[in-house]
């Protein structure tokens, strides 16, 4: 399986609490943008409800809003889509949700002019000016105004859009929305009360600042009450698959002596370990959780791995056998442990809200948007032996100790935050075919590691339409068998409210084949029917098998 990254962030503004996340840039523009440029999409979701008139504005003064401060010309005929999810207003909504928007640009690294801040200034009958208002105060002012200003004293104005006694006023604004009625001298009050307080500490400042991490290292605790407060961890009951033998058990971390075992060994057996790893949920069940979001659930697939070992040595021709078990320690497992109770919030199957929250306070929490859970298959190479699962890095295993001794990268040349749990080992050669399936392009890569697992000495892009979740790979000698079926990732149709993982059965399947060293223009194959296609899928793991 495969887990995405949002860049996020979560802004409070009093008791208004808005999440923001960034996806992009992708390639292509929406209808009727410039093509020369890059495009920003801006995805307004309420709390609660359908998107109405007073959201489908905000969504237009922060799609203008967040076009002025970025560099449109960087990334031309891409689209950077902002999505921005109201968790409670109780007033000065808009700027919030602007603060929130613009951070989550600045940490998605998406290139910006400068900075920008919002603020809410309301106007009372007697001309006093309250900023950050909550919603109370709002209905009884006599006006308000939304303002954003940049990092720069310099006006982002037209020039002569604005004149006292005919001479331009630079105020340096980039976004004004004014409800009500105020006097040209009201209005110039909000600018200064406004401006005041936030311009004088951010022109400090400098652009390259993670405005993220700032606001990450100085609410972590409130996030954890927020999660406690608004999220129910429940256990999932045990599915047929995962009783019995395959049930979650203790860990044991030393190896004890097998004392009753049923049939008698084989003289001829070798000596040596027989190593499998599943899942075993850390704490006890997989799990869901209910929230005002909805619904979001771990998929049967996840559950932390466990390694699971059986030592064979025979002296004087007699065996004795051991067992051990242990966790894979992935960076993930480590924090959950410490915390000692569920911490990361299913991220894979749910409610569209319950997903995308999750994967914001996940990232916000943590930095990483789902655990590693390194459950799915154990292989060796050069050597040395790797626990896996395709969401991440193979970690690499002590096989006396069971311990997990780090993230295998091929000395930082596999940068795809995914590795197949299938990699093929070539005949004769002893080179290590592996792949990666990522949410985002590039959708599918292929590498080839060196025998002595030190080198990548082949990595291309396949260029995949779409982001397949393709589980294995095939091999011969000199070539590499693909698989491209209609079960697969689309972000895009999470934010629209459908499932993040599906399986259309109206899709294409396709069979590929290309030579080891190939790049995507070499890969040759045929469509066929779904059916076909699966039957010759499980023909081609038996073969691979012999």
């Amino acid at each position: 399986m495969v887990f995405l990254q949002l860049p996020k962030n979560f802004v409070y503004l009093g008791e208004t609490k808005v999440l923001a996340a960034v996806y992009g840039p992708k390639a292509g523009t929406k209808k009727n943008e410039n093509p020369e440029k890059a495009c920003i999409e801006v995805i307004w979701k309420p709390k609660t409800g359908q998107i109405g008139k007073p959201e489908k504005e905000y969504e237009m003064i922060l799609k203008r809003t967040l076009q002025s401060i970025c560099l449109l010309t960087v990334n031309p005929n891409t689209t950077t889509s902002v999505i921005v999810q109201v968790v409670n207003d109780d007033g000065a909504l808009l700027p919030c949700a602007i603060n929130a928007a613009c951070a989550a640009l600045v940490d998605a690294g998406i290139p910006l002019k400068h900075l920008a801040v919002a603020i809410c200034c309301c106007l009372a009958e007697s001309g006093y000016v309250i900023l950050d208002p909550n919603k109370l105060e709002e209905q009884k002012m006599k006006a308000f105004v939304y303002l954003v200003f940049p990092n720069s004293i310099h006006s982002v104005l037209p020039e002569g859009s604005l004149q006292v006694g005919g001479e331009p006023v630079e105020h340096g604004i980039i976004t004004s929305v004014t409800h009500g009625v105020m006097s040209v001298d009201d209005y110039l009050h909000c600018l200064d009360r406004g401006r005041a307080p936030l311009l004088r500490e951010l022109q400090q400042v400098p652009i390259q600042i993670n405005v993220s991490e700032i606001i990450k290292s100085t609410s972590v605790r409130l996030l954890d009450g927020f999660v406690d407060l608004v999220f129910e961890f429940v256990d999932q009951p045990l599915l047929p698959s995962q009783q019995s033998n395959f049930a979650p058990v203790e860990e044991m971390g030393e190896a004890i002596l097998v004392t009753n075992a049923e049939g008698k060994i084989p003289d001829d057996f070798p000596e040596g370990v027989y190593i499998r790893n599943g899942p075993n949920p850390l704490f006890g069940a997989l799990k869901s959780t209910n929230s005002m979001f909805g619904r979001s659930s771990h998929i049967w697939v996840e559950g932390e791995g466990m390694l699971h070992a059986l030592y064979f040595n025979k002296d004087s021709g007699n065996w004795t056998v051991f067992y051990n078990n242990r966790y894979v320690h992935t960076e993930t497992l480590k924090i959950e442990k410490e915390r000692n109770k569920p911490s990361f919030l299913p991220a894979i199957e749910g409610d569209s809200p319950a997903i995308l929250s999750a994967y914001l306070l996940n990232l916000l929490r943590f930095g990483k948007i789902n655990k590693y859970i390194s459950n799915t298959n154990v292989f060796e190479h050069s050597g040395k032996c790797f626990s896996v699962a395709e969401n991440h890095l193979p970690q690499e295993i002590d096989i006396l100790s069971l311990g997990t001794l780090g993230n295998w990268d091929v000395n930082g040349a596999w940068n795809q935050p995914a590795f197949t749990s299938h990699p093929k080992k070539v005949p004769g050669t002893g080179e290590l075919v592996i792949m990666g399936v990522d949410a985002k392009k590039p959708y599918l890569e292929l590498g080839v590691i060196s025998a002595d697992g030190k080198k990548l000495v082949h990595k291309v892009d396949l260029k995949f339409n779409r982001s397949t979740l393709c589980h294995d790979i095939g091999i011969t000698e000199r070539y590499n068998v693909l698989m491209d079926f209609p079960l697969t990732i689309d972000i895009d149709r999470l934010i629209r409210g459908g499932p993040l993982i599906r399986y259309d059965k109206e899709g294409y399947a396709r069979i590929g084949v290309m030579p080891r060293y190939g790049d995507a223009n070499s890969i040759g194959g045929l469509r066929c029917n779904q059916v076909v296609f699966f039957i010759f899928s499980i023909v081609l793991r038996m073969v691979m098998r012999l």
